[in-house]
């Protein structure tokens, strides 16, 4: 079950090292880091830690998910959501 969860849910991982324009300024003003930059090194851990669980690292999957950044967000996000606003929306008053 851990494996088909894992090639399931790999489609979605490239989007973390999309870098948008405001990444890119962000990284040019040394105020962030471009995520591009990061993903040989995720890669390799990643790697690492699921050939430890012996796991297989997916294969490229047919598709690969993007656009989450630009507010594209599939149905799953929607009752997230809502489960994680249960709280305040019980609770309109609270102070946090």
């Amino acid at each position: 079950r851990t494996q088909q969860a894992l090639n399931f849910m790999w489609k979605y991982t490239d989007e973390m090292f999309i870098t948008d324009e405001i990444e890119e300024q962000l990284a040019q003003q040394h105020i962030a880091v471009r995520g591009k930059d990061l993903k040989e090194e995720y890669l390799n851990s990643v790697t690492v830690i699921i050939q430890q669980a012996t796991l297989a690292l997916p294969v490229h999957a047919s598709y690969i998910y993007k656009g989450g950044r630009y507010g594209k967000h599939t149905e799953e996000l929607g009752h997230l959501l809502s489960e994680m606003q249960i709280v305040a929306r019980s609770h309109p008053n609270i102070v946090w």
